[in-house]
């Protein structure tokens, strides 16, 4: 039975179906091989084979195949008829393997130009997709480096070496920041600070947080190099603390209102350490020193009045006593008597008498300078007297002072010159003698000042 022909779509493969059913299309198997081999060969070229060696075999097998055929049905039909029919079918045969071979070059060239061209076609097509999609990618604005945004962890570096959120760059590249290393001098994320240190008390502790400042050497804080500490402090246990005040050491402690560095109580700063606010004597004069004084109020005899000293450690009574002795004493010469006057009890010096305070100086170095003040009045209506201040020991040195003769107690004093009385001397006097006006002294007091002195 016969089948009508099949043509598929390739020009090819028409061509050579054209040639078969001109000599007579065979059965089943035949035209179903011619058809599968044709549509083969027209998918490998429809599909875009690139290289045009593939598309002429596929062409050559497939004219082969068709010609096989062809020759296969003229001798089926040779089988059935004549002899005639047999040259005839032979003939056919020949001219059909002829014609198939010629049409399998044709196919093949064919398949080879159609081929390349489809391939170069496709090819084109697909750089093109590839180029408009490149385009529309980067059309959108963002600039890309495979599929990276730049600044992104992994991604190139944004231009000024700026990386994203807390990524840092390095070597171009956005990576992750490295934990930050407490102690490297470097301030980073995380950090509060970073001296390079782990001082506590510096401002920057060791952890890198801001911490309370306490300068090494003071009051509370570190010793300095270890074990140096400032003024008034030691250093104990690495740490600076106050020493115990100790008045006189010239450093200023605690409980301390100065410290001058000695012990000598009539300067601004006293033997215990507190300003001095000096009183003064009747005369005026400063008690800023180490003074002795006699006072005659109350007292039954001229050698015995009453005696006080400055309150001054180490140099008191004994520190005044002459040779010999253990304290000062009392010399005259009249001897002058004691008298009650309208002011009181006093010491009555007449004309030609005098009285000597005995005294010594062994252990005073130096004194700025030395003052006597008497108190009492010239007992006599008419006029004051003229009393002479001086030291026998050093040729009668010294001076004068004058007292009124009114009913009240009056104070005079003077400076002695030079060193009238002597440091380092152990027996001298302070000698009282009225030598003018009235010549009659009523005295009631008297005190020796050495003020400032260095004993």
């Amino acid at each position: 039975m016969r089948r009508p022909c099949l043509f598929p779509s390739s020009s090819t493969f028409a061509l050579v179906s054209a040639l078969l059913c001109s000599a007579g299309c065979g059965d089943d198997l035949s035209s179903s091989a011619g058809s599968l081999s044709g549509g083969g060969a027209t998918a490998s070229a429809s599909e875009g084979a690139s290289d045009s060696a593939s598309a002429s075999d596929s062409a050559s097998v497939t004219a082969s195949a068709t010609a096989t055929a062809s020759s296969t049905s003229s001798a089926s039909a040779s089988a059935g008829e004549s002899d005639s029919a047999t040259d005839a079918a032979t003939d056919s045969g020949a001219s059909a393997t002829d014609s198939a071979t010629d049409s399998g070059a044709s196919a093949t060239d064919s398949a080879t130009d159609s081929a390349t061209d489809s391939a170069t076609d496709s090819g084109a097509t697909a750089a093109t997709d590839s180029s408009d999609s490149d385009s529309e990618g980067t059309s959108t604005g963002e600039a890309t480096t495979g599929g990276c945004s730049p600044g992104e962890l992994g991604c190139a570096c944004l231009p000024g070496d700026l990386c994203e959120g807390a990524l840092s760059c390095e070597a171009g590249t956005c990576v992750e920041a490295p934990p930050p290393s407490c102690g490297n001098g470097i301030v980073e994320v995380g950090e509060a600070c970073d001296d390079g240190n782990d001082d506590e008390l510096d401002g920057c502790t060791s952890a890198c947080l801001i911490g309370p400042v306490c300068p090494a050497g003071t009051e509370g804080c570190p010793c300095q190099g270890g074990n140096t500490c400032a003024g008034g402090l030691m250093c104990s246990g690495g740490v600076c603390v106050a020493k115990a005040a100790v008045c006189g050491d010239g450093m200023k402690q605690a409980g301390e209102d100065c410290d001058d560095g000695n012990s000598q109580n009539w300067d601004a700063c006293s033997n215990l350490c507190k300003l001095n606010s000096f009183a003064s004597d009747p005369c005026g004069y400063l008690e800023d020193g180490v003074w002795l004084n006699i006072d005659y109020k109350n007292a039954g005899s001229v050698y015995s009045p009453a005696w006080s000293y400055s309150k001054t450690p180490g140099f008191g009574e004994a520190q005044w006593a002459p040779q010999g002795k253990s304290w000062p004493e009392i010399n005259a010469k009249g001897p002058p008597k004691m008298s009650n006057d309208p002011i009181g009890t006093v010491a009555d010096i007449g004309s030609g008498q005098w009285l000597r305070i005995m005294f010594g100086l062994p252990t005073l170095q130096s004194y700025e300078s030395a003052t006597v003040c008497i108190t009492g009045r010239s007992i006599s209506v008419g006029s004051s007297v003229t009393v002479d201040l001086r030291n026998p020991a050093l040729g009668l040195c010294g001076g004068q002072v004058m007292l009124s003769n009114s009913w009240q107690v009056h104070a005079s004093g003077l400076t002695m010159p030079g060193m009238c009385l002597a440091p380092g001397n152990n027996f001298q006097a302070l000698q009282i003698e009225p030598t003018g006006g009235s010549g009659k002294l009523g005295l009631r007091s008297a005190r020796i000042t050495l003020h400032k002195p260095v004993f």
